[in-house]
């Protein structure tokens, strides 16, 4: 083996490998890229070897008017390029303008706000004309006309009637008992619980025991702190869907007399029937007065032939008393040979 081409290579340990700044061209306008040699040079000469043309590409024109498109489709789909918490709004199109999206200033945004906030200011007060043909209305109904929102006695009279409102819809196929007020509908069961003025939800700790063998489910209601106080207890009348933990009981505290009067926690608790059975509750806890399940629950659904029910069932319970009173005894011969 001959190794003289060893003897003629050079080694140099310098760094070749370092990055070289890469020319750029910038073109600012449009412009033209030929690729191969002078057009009227390639005309001339004829092509050696068969294969495909790329001539059309030293046709090809390049330009850098992409950004300017961008910027159209921009305007186009409403964006704001302009400028941050800006607003875009059409401009009307004056003859055969075209309609093109403009920039709104903050003053004006402000004033269009304050203009729209006016104009329904005035639509909510009447007029000479709209006011007495609602006097017309009130006097041939015999009603008299309310007074202003602003007034201290129509306020007052607005805070009773709200309370009162509440009370009923919180005793709506129920009762309201004085400590407590409870409702019903065919699933669920709400307790409302009266509570001092000022308490807040954080202050109070809803417990529902579970039934035992000598005592039945029991709602207990008492104070958290250094010194905890039991403000209500009582045994439930029917059987009610026992959570798993005391914080999954779903309970709220909310106003309920006014003036800062005493306040309410509201307990929801899920009846405990057989599917398909509906149980409306005659008294939420042992020991109170029981509701007419004839009369009492204005959601129950058939309730006008309740009546007629209850009815037949009872002249069913007298026919069949009356047909007992009226057997005559009959004595039954037996003889010694049964007897043994």
């Amino acid at each position: 083996l001959s190794y003289a081409k060893w003897d003629a290579m050079e080694f140099d340990d310098e760094d070749d490998d370092a990055p070289h700044k890469p020319r750029v061209t910038k073109l600012n306008g449009p412009a033209t890229i030929t690729i191969g040699p002078d057009p009227a040079a390639r005309s001339a000469r004829t092509p050696t070897t068969p294969g495909i043309d790329y001539s059309h590409w030293d046709r090809m024109e390049l330009s850098d008017d992409d950004e300017v498109d961008e910027e159209d489709e921009a305007e186009d789909d409403g964006v704001d390029n302009t400028g941050a918490g800006r607003r875009i709004v059409p401009v009307e199109p004056q003859g055969d303008a075209q309609l093109r999206p403009r920039v709104c200033t903050e003053s004006e945004y402000d004033e269009a706000e304050a203009e729209a906030a006016a104009e329904a200011r005035e639509t909510d007060h009447l007029d000479a004309s709209e006011l007495a043909h609602l006097r017309q209305v009130y006097a041939a109904r015999g009603m008299p006309l309310p007074s202003p929102a602003d007034d201290p006695a129509t306020a007052a009279t607005s805070d009773d009637q709200k309370h009162a409102a509440l009370a009923a819809m919180l005793s709506r196929n129920g009762a309201d008992r004085g400590d407590f007020i409870w409702r019903q509908n065919e699933r669920e069961v709400e307790i409302a619980v009266l509570v001092p003025a000022g308490t807040r939800a954080k202050d109070l700790a809803p417990e529902l025991l579970a039934a035992t063998l000598e005592s039945k489910q029991r709602f207990v209601l008492g104070t958290r702190g250094a010194a905890p106080q039991r403000l209500f207890e009582r045994v439930l009348a029917y059987p009610v869907e026992q959570p798993d933990d005391d914080n999954d009981l779903s309970w709220e505290v909310t106003d309920f007399e006014p003036k800062n009067g005493r306040r309410v926690l509201r307990l929801t608790l899920s009846k405990k029937a057989l599917h398909g059975v509906i149980i409306w509750w005659t008294r939420a806890f042992d020991g109170e007065p029981e509701l007419d399940p004839l009369s009492a629950f204005p959601d129950r659904r058939h309730a006008g032939k309740a009546a007629d029910h209850q009815a037949v069932w009872q002249q069913a319970q007298q026919m069949f008393k009356e047909s007992v009173a009226a057997r005559v005894p009959q004595q039954i011969a037996v003889s010694s040979l049964d007897c043994e």
